[in-house]
């Protein structure tokens, strides 16, 4: 699965339930631009308001998917953004030192 999300230009996840999955994380990594529909509380709920996820349904797949494959620079920046987010919030060592710091202060009380 992984070769085959490192090969492609656009990576569409789920468009339906309202939130993105590893399948997104992992396309993410390797720099390519994610199509799937965030309902309005996640972000109202935590999800950074930078996520470059672009907020796509089945309502507005086409449009979505006509504008990233004829604009090749969207699509890199798009692609270079959730590089970068991913990095940011999904990185595995910043990830386990805030659980060790979940747990020392869970300790402490």
């Amino acid at each position: 699965m992984l070769k085959e999300i490192q090969s492609s230009d656009i990576f569409v996840d789920q468009l339906i339930c309202g939130s993105h999955g590893m399948a997104a994380c992992e396309a993410m990594s390797f720099g390519k631009p994610v199509l799937c529909y965030l309902m309005p509380e996640l972000f109202e709920s935590g999800l950074p308001s930078e996520c470059p996820i672009v907020n796509t349904n089945p309502s507005n797949l086409e449009e979505n998917l006509i504008r990233l494959i004829t604009d090749g620079k969207l699509r890199q920046e798009t692609g270079l953004k959730s590089r970068l987010y991913v990095e940011k919030y999904h990185n595995a060592d910043n990830i386990a030192q805030e659980l060790v710091s979940l747990f020392k202060n869970s300790l402490n009380s």
